[in-house]
């Protein structure tokens, strides 16, 4: 889309900075719900804890390698106890309850921000705080379902998942900033102050000329078996655009109508 100068409106899914700054928020929070669960669910033993307290708290006690081992009897969870060191301090969790919880929560949390909020209300809590809103091609919220498959697809944006790789290269490189769940979903990431509109996206691939002044005609493109609705701001020049027009006109000028004078509108050019 031009603006009413010729000018090519700015890209607005080109906010790779704030969609990072957003998901780190997302993580920090999905972490924030893991770490309450431990600390509700599991038991703590620190490192000074007494043999005595521990056999009283967890029926079992652990040899200089850290295995578990019996201590007045079979432990009473011992085939689904889970023991997690975090420096001196262990986070012991027994019975298949605590262990399930301990292991859904996190992922119930990310769930409800990137599928319930995201697909909602087009925001998670770190695109909210960021100004952001992840919509369709027509700018409005994508549904659970489109979002469901688009958070799916971090499984494979978000390799090698410590740092991830294959989601950002996706989105630097290609039309709309679309990784591949966005391009799954057919979404976009856009800046709040463009949703609930049409989205009209640059193509980067088409060199535009900003001090051409002639007007833009603006193309659209669509996706297999939708109707048009992103609207691609290609400038494509009004003169290219109107070539067969002036041609036409200027082969009717040099051959008279019947009458034998010249067309209206050629009269100027034919003195």
């Amino acid at each position: 889309m031009a603006d009413v100068t010729g000018f090519p409106s700015p890209d607005p899914t080109a906010i790779i900075g704030r969609r990072t700054f957003a998901a780190l928020i997302d993580v920090v929070l999905a972490a924030a719900a893991s770490i309450f669960t431990w600390t509700l669910l599991a038991t703590r033993i620190g490192s000074d804890a007494p043999a005595a307290r521990i056999r009283s708290l967890l029926d079992f006690d652990k040899d200089a390698d850290g295995h578990l081992v019996l201590s007045n009897g079979r432990p009473r969870f011992a085939t689904v106890t889970r023991v997690v060191e975090v420096g001196d301090t262990s986070w012991v969790f027994q019975g298949w309850l605590e262990l399930f919880l301990a292991l859904a929560v996190p992922v119930l949390a990310l769930a409800a921000m990137a599928v319930g909020m995201q697909g909602r209300f087009g925001f998670t809590p770190g695109k909210f705080v960021a100004g952001l809103r992840t919509v369709g091609e027509l700018g409005h919220p994508v549904g659970q379902k489109r979002a469901g498959l688009r958070t799916v697809s971090l499984l494979v944006d978000a390799f090698p998942y410590f740092a991830p790789v294959v989601g950002p290269v996706l989105a630097f490189g290609s039309y709309g900033h679309q990784r591949l769940g966005d391009r799954r979903a057919r979404s976009f990431v856009v800046d709040r102050a463009y949703a609930g509109r049409p989205l009209e996206i640059p193509d980067p691939d088409i060199d535009i000329d900003l001090h051409d002044d002639t007007p833009s005609v603006p193309r659209s493109v669509t996706y297999p078996g939708k109707a048009p609705a992103v609207h691609r701001s290609d400038r494509v020049s009004a003169t290219s655009a109107t070539a067969a027009e002036v041609s036409a006109a200027m082969s009717q000028t040099s051959n008279p109508g019947p009458a034998g004078g010249a067309l209206p509108g050629t009269q100027r050019a034919s003195r």
